[in-house]
């Protein structure tokens, strides 16, 4: 009888986990909370230009192809699904829910953490004044910031947030035609050719940038939204036609306030919530194994998170023979 593996997360490192087990001889079962596999790269609108061979590929497109390639080896995806997690020195014991009831239950050789991230959203800019007022179609958070940019036209753009997104988000404004403000909280942790290639603040590039800076409040207009900033010990304001929200990610573990653990202390994460692991994906407690940007804050990319299910898999794989 081949022995369960469960892996929590249907992204790429969850889906390169499963088919790892696959071909090491495990039966691996996987859940999922969205209606479908593929993680945040269902989200991802553009081409994959970091990925060697897939130049043209958007991460919407990989998402497809990772998906297709599970549906070939059979290997059950559960999705819609939260979880009920018991860790003993016996093994896992996993209870998979659907709208709070309770829809199977197994007993795993082990369970790989594979939940991603998520972005920041609402929260992270509900206490502006005039927030509320806001209409959905002028807010864009995430990955959302980046969809059918084509159709901006020669607008007006405020960002908010200083890393990656933000500046490459900026750049793809600016080679339209709009004319961008970035706000950050404090200065660029962005790649510094990104940072560059914006050329924020040279005459005629379209693009300013404001460090250590905050948006005070947002008043709705007719057909823009009005923005007061402070900056150091000046006000400014802008009018802008709509207003990306970039401010990073943070992992997905709420689900661990629905687990036990019987046999150890629990799971350890780092500061910011992060799932710590050692050599081979594994984490502080026996049994659990953690891959992807879950566990990865420094190099989140869908090339860490396949490596790591990989290696993941390779590790329950070999300690199964202790």
């Amino acid at each position: 009888m081949l022995q369960k593996v469960f892996i929590l997360g249907a992204g790429p490192a969850g889906m390169s986990a499963a088919l790892w087990l696959r071909n090491l001889g495990f039966e691996p079962i996987v859940a999922e909370s969205e209606s479908e596999s593929g993680g945040m790269q269902r989200l991802n609108f553009l081409k994959n230009n970091w990925i060697l061979g897939s130049e043209s590929t958007t991460g919407v497109d990989l998402a497809s192809v990772h998906r297709a390639h599970l549906e070939t080896l059979d290997i059950p995806v559960l999705t819609e699904a939260s979880t009920k997690v018991d860790v003993s020195a016996q093994g896992v014991k996993i209870d998979v829910l659907r709208r709070g009831s309770i829809q199977r239950s197994f007993e795993a050789l082990a369970i790989i953490i594979a939940t991603g991230t998520r972005f920041r959203s609402h929260e992270y800019v509900s206490k502006i004044a005039g927030w509320g007022s806001l209409l959905s179609s002028t807010v864009f958070f995430g990955p959302f910031a980046f969809s059918k940019l084509a159709l901006t036209g020669q607008s007006e753009v405020l960002i908010l947030g200083g890393g990656d997104n933000a500046f490459e988000n900026a750049k793809i404004l600016r080679d339209l035609g709009c004319r961008v403000t970035i706000v950050c909280r404090s200065n660029p942790k962005a790649q510094r050719k990104l940072v560059e290639s914006v050329r924020a603040n040279h005459p005629g590039s379209g693009v300013e940038l404001f460090c250590e800076s905050a948006v005070v409040n947002v008043i709705r207009l007719e057909e823009k939204v009005e923005v007061r900033l402070r900056s150091g010990k000046e006000q400014i304001f802008r009018r802008v036609s709509r207003i990306h929200v970039l401010y990073g990610y943070e992992p997905n573990v709420s689900f661990l306030k629905n687990w036990s653990f019987t046999s150890s202390s629990p799971l350890a994460l780092d500061s910011a919530g992060y799932v710590v692991v050692e050599s081979g994906q594994r984490t502080s407690v026996n049994g659990v194994y953690a891959a992807g940007d879950v566990c990865n804050p420094n190099y989140p990319s869908v090339i860490t998170a396949l490596a790591q299910g990989a290696i993941a898999a390779k590790s329950i794989e070999m300690d199964s023979r202790c």
